[in-house]
């Protein structure tokens, strides 16, 4: 969980662009654009050499085949793929638009040309979670790592995360994930974010592809300080990931609900607000006269009203009160107070 700082905590928001610009630099910039003004800390796409990736062998999966024409994996993501120049060209579209450029190698070729545009850091797909190559090639630029589980078991992740440490990568963030486009409730087990959270020293997040937005709250219940989502300029489009994205005005209501939980989330410790406690005096209750009560009577339960304000003894010492004597006379309706009991 956050550590009780007493600061408001921040969760990095990551709007996965991913390959939703279909290989047009145009639509990649609308999407940098979409990501700025839905608040966004980054926006993060995919960098791939398609003959690195797969061959014209290679079948899609099939919730590829749905969305997208191509025959085949290759054909898909050459249809896709940025081009080298396009890199630095969305760094500084990036930076004029005021948020974080990401990018998705998917192999040491890519890291080159993620290095040489200048990334702050490095997000891993699950899929490459058993790419040793990749992650040493990653490990070796010694700038901060996300790594997505998707698909891996316990002793996998245990493996990538040892793997890149023992590569003086120790500034590792781990996103559970569950590779399945769009993922249903039922298959979500955000439990296993505070298993993440146990197992592992470091932050842990979630990379989510449901088609909702309340996934990403639930899971910074658990801990999450992570949150990578989908997103598309038009979820109609044709393409692999399209689908299973949320629309700009639902990237917004996303980032808008992750900010509420922020600060919604809080402390272990019971907190009392400053409100609350100027809300206690007119809301709680205490014991006061139900008629003039004369001075040196003994005390009877039809002597007593428990009303508001909260001025008076607490009706939690009722039963110290009924019996005792009163010092002084207390008018009608006033509250009683320990002064007032002999």
């Amino acid at each position: 969980m956050t550590a009780d700082t007493g600061l408001e905590p921040h969760c990095k928001v990551i709007a996965e662009a991913g390959v939703n610009h279909n290989g047009d630099i145009e639509i990649a910039k609308g999407l940098v654009d979409a990501a700025a003004a839905a608040g966004a800390d980054a926006v993060k796409f995919q960098t791939f050499q398609p003959k690195e990736v797969a061959t014209a062998q290679t079948e899609q999966a099939d919730y590829q085949k749905e969305r997208d024409a191509s025959t085949n994996q290759y054909e898909m993501l050459e249809n896709v793929k940025l081009r080298e120049e396009d890199h630095d060209v969305l760094m500084e579209y990036c930076q004029e638009a005021g948020i974080e450029f990401m990018s998705t190698p998917y192999d040491p070729g890519s890291v080159e040309i993620l290095e040489s545009s200048g990334v702050d850091r490095y997000k891993v797909a699950s899929a490459d979670i058993v790419n040793k190559p990749l992650l040493s090639a990653i490990a070796e630029t010694g700038k901060p790592v996300i790594l997505s589980t998707g698909m891996a078991n316990l002793g996998e992740i245990e493996r990538a995360v040892e793997f890149l440490r023992s590569r003086n990568c120790e500034d590792v963030t781990l996103l559970h994930c569950v590779s399945s486009y769009p993922a249903k409730a039922t298959q979500l087990n955000m439990r296993f974010i505070e298993t993440l959270a146990t197992a592992f020293p470091g932050q842990v997040g979630f990379s989510d592809h449901t088609r909702g937005v309340v996934a990403p709250v639930l899971a910074m219940g658990y801990g999450a300080s992570v949150i990578e989502k989908h997103f598309t300029l038009n979820r109609g489009m044709e393409g692999p990931d399209h689908y299973a994205s949320l629309e700009p005005e639902e990237l917004s209501q996303m980032v808008d609900n992750v900010r509420f939980a922020e600060k919604a989330i809080g402390s272990t410790r019971r907190l009392i607000s400053k409100v609350e406690r100027n809300n206690k005096h007119s809301m709680r209750r205490s014991l006061h006269a139900s008629h003039d009560i004369e001075s040196g009577a003994a005390i009877s339960p039809d002597d007593l009203l428990i009303v508001r304000p909260d001025e008076g003894i607490s009706p939690w010492n009722y039963d110290d009160v009924v019996g005792k004597s009163t010092t002084q006379e207390i008018p009608k309706h006033s509250p009683i107070t320990w002064d007032h009991i002999a």
